[in-house]
């Protein structure tokens, strides 16, 4: 006897497996069928009826056993299988979403970054979060990068950047 398993993952039949060979305890193998059989397809019929004799002999119950063991290890495969498969579909939406995203954050720099108005954004304390070309020029950084992080009073005087603070307040 063999037995088989099938293992469906999202509805596919992905695979089967295979559970060796065996005989049943009340269904002891014909001797002579297989000796018949070895001679009949050309094997050596001694190395042939060694090899029956090392086939493995169960009882029904024990089988079952198996059978319920395999079964649930089989669903296991299945279950991770199937988890394997969503998550890889995760990530290639993911990827996708982030190389979308990343093309969306270039195209957006590149506008703002060639617009003559300064373009600026500020977080609640006052520090630059980004700003364009136009901006880091007139306050005399080499590229808006450096900007990021600092404040007014990191580029200008005490009494200018008092009053630029205070009139972003206002406006906020």
């Amino acid at each position: 006897w063999d037995l088989a398993v099938p293992i469906i993952i999202a509805g596919k039949h992905m695979a089967t497996l295979f559970i060796g060979q065996f005989f049943y305890e009340d269904g002891k193998p014909d001797v002579e069928f297989f000796r018949n059989q070895a001679e009949k397809f050309g094997f050596n019929i001694e190395e042939y009826l060694k090899a029956l004799k090392r086939v493995p002999v169960f009882s029904r119950e024990k089988v079952q056993r198996i059978i319920a063991y395999y079964s649930s290890f089989v669903g296991l495969l299945s279950t991770m299988g199937y988890s394997n498969l969503r998550l890889a579909q995760d990530l290639e939406k993911r990827k996708q979403v982030e190389e979308n995203l990343a093309q969306e954050r270039n195209l957006l720099r590149t506008l703002v970054d060639n617009l003559p108005d300064y373009i600026y954004v500020k977080d609640t304390k006052s520090r630059f979060i980004l700003g364009n070309v136009a901006v880091a020029q007139v306050m005399g950084a080499t590229t808006p990068g450096e900007l990021i992080g600092k404040t007014d009073f990191e580029f200008y005087s005490q009494e200018l950047a008092t009053q630029y603070h205070k009139d972003e307040r206002e406006v906020i």
